[in-house]
């Protein structure tokens, strides 16, 4: 069982024993189990209501429905071998087929400093230092924001404010 099938194997348990907790005051895993295992031996509504009653857990019509659906929902489903495949590859399957951007190896330091060149252009990254030295899109360079009047730190004065009297 891969861990993706055990993962909802567990869920699904959880889930089971809500249902029983919720209706009956029974909150077992074993039991869950046991209940999931008849599910899956017996598909159908008539025979998994028989294959309860046989075991002793005589539960409402409805209360067996809603289990067998929400079994049925919530089980893990068995893939399909794919017949023209006679050995497995490893990582040719699973998540990493599904999510193919989140199995790409970490970038290296090589291909971090390819990406910056081609981010913020040749100039910038000779100078890693001067981190306002970029490029605008008409090939002119950026500067940085000039200082505010009267120097840094120099804000608006009470005595500076039109209409204010000091």
């Amino acid at each position: 069982m891969d861990e993706l099938s055990n993962l909802q194997h567990l869920s699904l348990v959880s889930k089971v024993c809500k249902e029983l907790d919720n209706h009956l005051g029974i909150s077992d895993k074993t039991l869950a189990e046991f209940i999931i295992d008849l599910a899956k031996q017996n598909p159908e509504l008539s025979a998994f209501r028989k294959a309860l009653d046989e075991n002793g857990a005589e539960f409402p019509a409805s209360f067996a429905s809603s289990l067998l659906s929400l079994i049925n929902r919530m089980a893990p489903k068995k893939k399909a071998s794919d017949p023209g495949r006679s050995t497995k590859e490893p990582g040719a399957s699973g998540p990493s087929q599904r999510y193919p951007g989140l199995a790409v190896p970490n970038d290296s330091d090589e291909r971090r400093k390819q990406l910056e060149r081609e981010a913020l252009g040749e100039e910038a990254f000779a100078d890693p230092g001067n981190t306002w030295k970029k490029m605008s899109r008409d090939g002119s360079s950026m500067r940085p924001p000039p200082p505010p009047p009267g120097g840094p730190g120099a804000g608006p004065s009470a005595h500076s404010i039109p209409g204010r009297d000091a």
